[in-house]
């Protein structure tokens, strides 16, 4: 049996704090937002890209259980 070629994974990060977890990547591993959920840091779901790389951060818990 042959298997399709993968080219690219998006793992989905569930994280705690999204302020947080985006000043991690953002800021620190150079990652830039392509899309989020609504505007500004305490967001509940981000996509990220960074060269060849790309990953979604999405919120735990809802903001009332945080």
């Amino acid at each position: 049996m042959m298997l399709p070629e993968l080219r690219s994974l998006c793992p989905l990060i569930q994280v705690f704090d999204m302020p947080l977890s985006l000043a991690f990547y953002r800021d620190i591993l150079g990652f830039e937002i392509v899309q989020q959920s609504s505007p500004g840091d305490n967001c509940d779901w981000v996509w990220l890209k960074r060269d060849g790389a790309e990953l979604m951060l999405n919120t735990m818990f809802e903001s009332d259980s945080r």
